[in-house]
């Protein structure tokens, strides 16, 4: 038997009485593709383990951060780690602005 027939017996094992229908419709996701310098992509994979996830969540979880409007006067409490990473990068933006 082929993959596609083997697929459709496994949907008919499962038991779906107890699924719920999700009403809501999801908002559409788009896929970027980007390349990383090696020590960052170890970060983001190293951060994905300790989060219990995927890259993919840990660098869509910074760009909504970073996206997310920025108040004006708020005092924030920032870790010296992510705030000398974040004046790395936008140092290295400054210097090699994305083309």
């Amino acid at each position: 038997m082929g993959s596609r027939e083997d697929a459709l017996r496994s949907l008919e094992d499962r038991d779906w009485s107890g699924a719920e229908v999700e009403h809501t419709p999801r908002s559409a996701m788009i896929v970027h593709s980007i390349r990383l310098p090696e020590d960052a992509s170890r970060w983001v994979e190293a951060e994905a383990v300790r989060q219990g996830t995927n890259p993919s969540v840990v660098i869509r979880g910074l760009v909504e951060r970073a996206a997310r409007p920025q108040p004006s006067g708020e005092t924030v409490v920032v870790r010296v780690d992510e705030l000398r990473r974040n004046v790395l990068q936008a140092v290295e933006q400054a210097i090699h602005p994305a083309a």
